[in-house]
Formats: C-alpha cells, sequence, structure tokens
C-alpha cells in the first residue's frame, strides 16, 4: 500500500469512527506530533506508540452535520459558544462550539456524496 492508499484508509476510517481500522494502520512505533500548544487542544498532545495513539481518539468529539452553516448561524441564535472559523477543504466543513463544561466539539458536514 502506498502512503497515499494508507491516508485515504485512515482518513475513511475516521470518517467511520472506526478507531481500530486507523490503529491498524499505524507501525507500533509511530510517533503522534502536533505544533498546537496543549493549552488550546487539551486532547492534542505528542503521543509515542500506537497503544498511546487511541487516547486522541478518545478524547474527541466530532458530530456529523449536513448543513454546517445553517447549524452555526442557529447555534449562535440560541446563545451557544460558536467559533467564528470554519474551515472548508476537500474533506468537507468544519467548524467548533464549546460545550457548557468548556470542552471543544467538533462539528463536520462532509463532501458531498459521502
Amino acid at each position: 500500500m502506498s502512503n497515499a492508499e494508507a491516508v485515504r484508509a485512515i482518513y475513511g476510517a475516521f470518517g467511520r469512527g472506526d478507531v481500530p481500522a486507523i490503529l491498524d494502520k499505524l507501525d507500533d512505533a509511530v510517533e503522534w506530533e502536533t505544533t498546537v500548544p496543549v493549552s488550546d487542544v487539551p486532547w492534542l498532545q505528542a503521543r509515542r506508540g500506537k497503544a498511546n495513539i487511541g487516547g486522541f481518539f478518545e478524547c474527541m468529539v466530532n458530530y456529523r452535520v449536513e448543513d454546517l452553516h445553517a447549524l452555526v448561524m442557529a447555534l449562535k441564535t440560541e446563545g451557544c459558544n460558536v467559533l467564528d472559523k470554519i474551515d472548508e477543504c476537500e474533506y468537507g466543513k468544519f467548524a467548533w462550539v464549546i460545550d457548557p463544561e468548556g470542552n471543544k466539539v467538533e462539528l463536520w458536514q462532509p463532501p458531498v456524496g459521502q
């Protein structure tokens, strides 16, 4: 399997929420690095080894939505703490909301046809 095929397989598994399939594609000695400060995203931290990578997925909440822009507008109207940034890329549209306990929750609208 090429690197590009592996990345596509991992991303597809991520979209399905299939953590075991993601971990299956990783080397046992994988090193997970990030440039995001841990204080900004508490679950995103450097991790070493396949056994520790699963912790990233256990902490992240991601909701799949049908119309991200409409949902963001509705949440803001209701007074929810929605971050202003909406990312759009080949993998879909992403936005984030902070829940009442201070947790960052991701909203994801997949590309058309997925």
